[in-house]
């Protein structure tokens, strides 16, 4: 898909402030051939530069546009990504994590370890219309039952009257 997107011969030299952004942007979501189709620059150029983003460390105060940035994609990549990305110690994105209350997502840890993707569960034949005599005869679900009878009454009145 990204091959047919951005096709067209591959750059070389110094890269630009947008290239970068979108190194950034993608980097740990997908891989560095993906990666590098986007900008259109070689698998080598990608895996410099990123090598270069680690290199790149910031002090200080988090900016809000990056503090909201690194909540929005802190459970979809790992902590040496971010720390690529913002330019952060390691150390410094698990503090910021911590202090946010923030998590991997369970999807992106189980792809980490190697695990199947959890599949949805699906009803099966017969089992459906069990459940529904099952409620609407349990006594668990008497919480609902004003509601319900209401509901009834009303759609017998309206029957009768017309």
């Amino acid at each position: 898909m990204a091959e047919k997107l951005f096709a067209g011969p591959v750059r070389s030299g110094p890269w630009t402030a947008n290239e970068v952004m979108e190194l950034r942007r993608y980097l740990g979501a997908t891989s560095p051939e993906v990666i590098g189709r986007i900008p259109r620059r070689s698998i080598v150029d990608v895996n410099e530069r990123i090598f270069e983003l680690g290199r790149i460390k910031r002090d200080g105060s988090w900016q809000r546009e990056d503090l909201a940035e690194f909540k929005r994609i802190y459970g979809t990549r790992t902590d040496e990504d971010l720390s690529r990305i913002f330019g952060r110690s390691e150390d410094e994105i698990r503090r910021l994590a911590d202090e946010h209350a923030l998590a991997k997502d369970k999807a992106f840890v189980r792809k980490l370890v190697g695990e199947a993707a959890t599949r949805m569960p699906r009803w099966r034949d017969g089992s459906s219309t069990s459940c529904a005599a099952t409620i609407r005869c349990s006594r668990t679900w008497s919480w609902r039952a004003p509601s319900v009878a209401r509901s009834r009454a009303w759609s017998r009145r309206r029957t009768t009257w017309a």
